[in-house]
């Protein structure tokens, strides 16, 4: 299972380029076909991206495109294992781009938008965790909208990784109406709710109302029965006063 180093040098105008091809259990034989060590040099499009030279890193990708779909990797300091992989849009996340170049990299390699690096992080998720200016946020998840739900290796979805300080700048981009169709049903299932708790808190309020009314005329009854039982007393004792002064006179 150690790990077997196969070099190819390949010749192009005096041009020497060095190619890598690992195998290992650390590093997925798939992925790396060509890969690049960046100790033995990184691509010029990912040198230019890492220079923060996008106008090269643009014109790279149009003129080079294959540059896009390298892997980069790097080993622990004398060790065997594995310390990152990435591809160019990681690189382009992870230094700040922006969004022209993010759009070259994907038009170069469409499918780089869906690629984990070694630590299951989409370009997405590295997008939040560097706080990426909104045109590229909104970009990535117009772009590849079932992103947003895609967990990397600590479980954690892109939103997830929002900077605690940056939260409410980001919060916007958690309810785009074109992310998925399970999103898309999620608003409708809330919207519902919210129709159907407007609705219970409204019959409440009428209720409250019929209740306030019905309060209020059972003190009225009340009131209208005391003050029927207070007349026949005065009318009894006015026809017993009567009575006593009628005798008194005949007598």
């Amino acid at each position: 299972n150690s790990i077997i180093l196969e070099q190819i040098t390949l010749s192009n105008s005096d041009l020497l380029t060095q190619i890598t091809m690992v195998y290992s259990k650390q590093v997925d034989s798939l992925i790396m076909m060509n890969a690049i060590s960046y100790d033995l040099g990184p691509n010029e499009l990912f040198q230019s991206i890492e220079a923060k030279q996008w106008d090269f890193a643009i014109e790279a990708c149009k003129e080079s495109a294959p540059q896009a779909e390298q892997w980069h990797f790097r080993f622990q300091d004398k060790s065997d294992k594995l310390r990152w992989k990435a591809l160019p849009i990681h690189a382009a996340m992870i230094h700040g781009a922006p969004v022209t170049v993010i759009e070259a990299l994907i038009r170069a390699y469409p499918k780089g938008i869906e690629e984990p690096d070694d630590q299951g992080l989409l370009p997405l998720h590295l997008a939040f965790r560097c706080s990426a200016d909104n045109e590229v946020l909104s970009m990535l998840v117009r772009t590849y909208p079932a992103a947003v739900h895609i967990k990397d290796s600590r479980n954690h979805a892109p939103l997830s990784l929002i900077p605690t300080a940056s939260a409410l700048r980001w919060m916007k981009y958690a309810n785009f109406g074109d992310c998925t169709a399970e999103h898309q049903q999620l608003l409708k299932k809330k919207r519902e709710l919210e129709e159907k708790i407007e609705l219970l808190l409204h019959e409440k309020r009428e209720f409250e109302k019929e209740l306030h009314r019905d309060k209020e005329m059972s003190r009225y009854l009340k009131i209208s029965s005391l003050a029927i039982e207070d007349l026949k007393i005065s009318e009894k004792f006015c026809v017993s006063t009567t009575m006593v002064g009628a005798n008194d006179f005949l007598n």
